[in-house]
């Protein structure tokens, strides 16, 4: 009786030392972050995007002639397409969950770290309109405040200078402020430069562009930021980012912005003042691996 009762007892103290073993082996080696564990990757980033944007914009006043309003209208069209290859740009391969406490250390944020090369590779305007010829007023029904004269340009963008980057304060989904890289596409000059209206003001075709696009209202509160007419964010889902652990490229999703905007006055008995703007802003991202960036010792998870 005392010989099994002490055998039994043996076995439980061996059962619970093997367990107890067991416990302490496993999390030690789950707590520990293997040398030469990837947990960036530098890259080159090919992106490509095009902007599309139409602006419409008429007007009526009353009042100026006996029986007739005086109008205006005027409708813009923009199309841009770009092409740009950065050398180098870092990006993290690895998220909290799998680097444990060396997150903080180990982390990187998606970084372009030198300009690019390329920029725009087509672009086009058309400028199109009509209004009254002068501004004098008190004119008879029929004046020429009251007609319509038609104007009209057409040309082309070029860029000027290299793609580069630029770190913007934006604001995500729950309204916190967030700091971001975005790749900037160099700046535009247009061919003709200007056009003249139906009163002979000469306005500069990049202003009138530039204009367009700021009527353009910002995205509210999105997971992920949208690209502009002529930026987008260096912000990615870190699972497409793991992917370059085992592929040398990776093409990201693309990222888009499209709408239209109402930006007209309203009406009274002065006249109405009506305007929208159109836009499709479409962005996309391929990484090129040039290296991983690995553990150069172990850490504590």
């Amino acid at each position: 009786m005392s010989t099994n009762s002490g055998w039994n007892s043996a076995a439980r103290i061996a059962v619970v030392a093997t367990l107890a073993f067991a416990a302490a082996a496993t999390p030690a080696a789950a707590r520990t972050l293997r040398k030469g564990t990837p947990y960036a990757a530098e890259t080159t980033a090919s992106v490509i995007g095009t902007a599309d944007v139409h602006f419409v914009h008429d007007q009526t006043t009353n009042n100026v002639c006996e029986a007739e309003p005086s109008k205006s209208n005027l409708e813009q069209t923009y199309m841009l397409d770009w092409t740009a290859k950065y050398p180098h740009v870092t990006v993290p391969v690895a998220d909290s969950r799998e680097l444990g406490r060396a997150y903080r250390r180990l982390h990187v944020q998606e970084q372009p770290t030198s300009s690019g090369k390329g920029g725009l590779m087509l672009g086009d305007y058309d400028i199109n309109g009509g209004g009254p010829p002068t501004e004098e007023g008190g004119q008879a029904a029929g004046g020429s405040d009251c007609t319509v004269k038609p104007y009209g340009q057409k040309g082309s963008f070029k860029s000027t200078g290299k793609p580069g980057f630029t770190r913007m304060d934006v604001k995500d989904f729950f309204n916190a402020r967030r700091h971001l890289f975005f790749f900037a596409m160099p700046p535009l000059t247009a061919d003709p430069p200007s056009y003249t209206d139906s009163l002979g003001n000469v306005d500069d075709v990049y202003g009138a562009l530039s204009d367009a696009v700021n009527l353009v209202p910002e995205p509210a509160n999105l997971l992920l930021a949208k690209g502009g007419w002529n930026t987008v964010p260096a912000e990615f889902s870190i699972g497409e980012l793991k992917g370059l652990r085992r592929h040398s490229t990776v093409r990201l999703p693309a990222n888009t912005y499209t709408g239209t905007h109402d930006c007209s006055a309203e009406s009274n008995a002065e006249g109405s003042d009506v305007c929208s703007v159109n836009w499709t802003f479409k962005w996309t991202v391929v990484l090129h691996r040039r290296f991983l960036y690995r553990t150069r010792r172990a850490y504590r998870r």
